[in-house]
């Protein structure tokens, strides 16, 4: 098992639209990957944690760099995992309260994810990202 996570910076003009087939896209491929994880959005800034196989993790990910809805893709953590955090989720868009819309995430915002249980040290990166500002 690995697990990857980035963060990036939104390109100018992305939709709700955008958006929703971001999280389609994600869903289709990470699921016949056996991929899962969870991408956040606070209106500027996405962050996703990918895990899975370390080959499919990275093919994704390497996918997910040459994508043009977003640029200054950063990796921000790669490593072996014993076991899956958000093994319930292909993938689950989360966005920051302030940019919250009702088609996405069941809460629409980042407190559930911050009040699961998970290593200290993806605590800390979860907790980093919901302080920045959208």
């Amino acid at each position: 098992m690995f697990r990857l996570i980035y963060v990036s910076t939104a390109s100018l003009g992305l939709t709700d639209t955008d958006l929703s087939n971001i999280l389609k896209e994600a869903t289709a491929t990470n699921t016949q990957r056996g991929i899962t994880g969870v991408l956040l959005f606070n209106g500027l800034n996405f962050l996703q944690l990918l895990e899975g196989e370390q080959t499919d993790v990275l093919d994704v990910y390497n996918r997910i760099v040459r994508d043009d809805r977003h640029t200054s893709v950063v990796t921000v953590l790669q490593e072996p995992a014993e076991e899956r955090v958000f093994g319930e989720w292909s993938m689950l868009l989360k966005l920051k309260p302030s940019t919250a819309k009702p088609d996405f995430g069941p809460d629409g915002g980042f407190a559930e994810l911050m009040n699961r249980e998970m290593p200290p040290h993806l605590s800390r990166v979860f907790g980093n990202f919901d302080t920045l500002k959208g």
